[in-house]
């Protein structure tokens, strides 16, 4: 319920991430991509690209920012002893758009399934259960920003967000 918590005007300590800060973000990892796979350069260069225009352009308006995990994955959620969900691992805590958590949860989904493809059912119902639960304790997202977060939390892989894979929310 993280997103449905009412910001307060201040949130002292938590700092605020826009989609420009995460852009700036990525193209910092520009050089440890070079350094690290130079034949990585170009895609790299043109999946940020492809971020950047799609939030130019079809992104439409962030909503309200809320307190938000900041690196928000499946990783990072556990089952305590009475089998209730517990999110781990906020020093990245921050107040951000609702779609930021959102769209790197999904991404990281995603990039699970292409990594093991047996996985990909499991990953599909994982998938389909957050956005479930999301729906059901906090105001809708908009599916455009998710799918642009999505990209940038995937890296981008070359490809134009879709807004159509979002399910709608």
């Amino acid at each position: 319920r993280l997103h449905d918590v009412r910001r307060p005007a201040r949130a002292p300590g938590l700092p605020e991430v826009r989609l420009d800060d995460d852009l700036a973000g990525l193209a910092r990892l520009r050089a440890p991509v070079a350094a690290a796979v130079p034949e990585a350069l170009g895609a790299y260069d043109a999946a940020l690209q492809a971020v950047a225009s799609f939030a130019a352009r079809d992104a439409g308006p962030a909503a309200p920012s809320v307190p938000s995990h900041g690196a928000f994955r499946a990783g990072q959620v556990v089952l305590d002893g009475d089998g209730r969900a517990v999110v781990l691992d906020l020093d990245g805590a921050c107040c951000a758009e609702p779609g930021r958590d959102a769209g790197n949860f999904l991404a990281y989904l995603r990039w699970q399934a292409l990594r093991l493809p047996a996985q990909a059912p499991a990953v599909t119902a994982a998938r389909e259960a957050f956005q479930e639960g999301y729906r059901s304790v906090a105001p809708p997202l908009d599916r455009r920003r998710v799918a642009l977060r999505q990209q940038a939390g995937d890296g981008g892989k070359g490809r134009r967000p879709q807004p159509s894979a979002i399910s709608r929310g």
